[in-house]
């Protein structure tokens, strides 16, 4: 967790009177009070949806990793939402999907670091099938498999890593596939690859989806406002609230 940076995202959005917030993973593992604290403070909700990097443990204890379809809160003002959850707000639909495999993995510590729950499963596609509906947007943390400049990226990262991990993470975003093909949504949004870029994913003849991908904290193009009614975004002006902030 990045707390000089938690308190950068809640600035732009205080300062840019944005709705809501929404957080596409890697939220935290400890949930430090002063990570927390200017989520819970600020004026609009605060929406999180798991990545990888993230204590599913806590999830678990809290029956807000998957359980009842409902988005819960967690904390004063900061609402997890669950893998496959529906919703609509002012005549917009919505979808979310988080998990991702984490191929540093070796690198990590079981339930410290590092927790098994991170990859979507077999329940996570059944409730994929139970819930799917067209919508406007959906959030996932990880990239849907057939992405173009995605996959071609991926290939040339591919060497470096053992083929386990290649073949675990693929598997995964496979996954996450056969879920937006339930929700054939218009547009994406999706953190994960620490990389910023725009493409289109063709579902079928009928459909196509516009995906967007985050750039990693500290960066900025790791945040977008996104207008609902448009499907339009913009970056927001961080680099004074960055001065100002990261100056102490």
């Amino acid at each position: 967790m990045n707390q000089k940076w938690a308190r950068v995202v809640v600035n732009v959005a205080e300062r840019d009177k944005v709705d809501a917030i929404f957080q596409v993973g890697d939220f935290g593992f400890s949930f430090d009070y002063y990570f927390l604290k200017p989520f819970q403070e600020c004026s609009m909700p605060v929406y999180w949806i798991p990545g990888n990097h993230e204590n599913y443990e806590f999830l678990l204890d809290q029956d807000a990793f998957r359980g009842p379809d409902e988005m819960k809160e967690l904390w004063p003002n900061i609402w997890h939402v669950p893998r496959c959850h529906t919703w609509d707000w002012d005549g917009k639909s919505f979808a979310a999907c988080g998990g991702a495999y984490s191929v540093d993995k070796d690198s990590r510590t079981t339930y410290v670091s590092y927790w098994p729950e991170e990859t979507i499963e077999n329940e996570d596609l059944r409730m994929a099938k139970l819930n799917g509906r067209h919508v406007d947007y959906f959030f996932s943390h990880d990239v849907p498999f057939g992405v173009p400049s995605m996959e071609e990226a991926l290939s040339q990262m591919d060497y470096s890593l053992p083929e386990r991990h290649v073949r675990a993470s693929r598997n995964n975003r496979h996954a996450l596939r056969l879920i937006i093909d339930h929700f054939t949504p218009n547009q994406l949004i999706h953190g994960h690859m620490h990389v910023f870029y725009e493409d289109v994913l063709k579902l079928d003849e009928d459909h196509e989806t516009a995906i967007l991908g985050l750039n990693c904290d500290e960066t900025r193009s790791n945040m977008v406002i996104l207008n609902t009614e448009t499907g339009q975004y913009n970056f927001p002006d961080i680099e004074n609230i960055i001065k100002m902030l990261y100056s102490f």
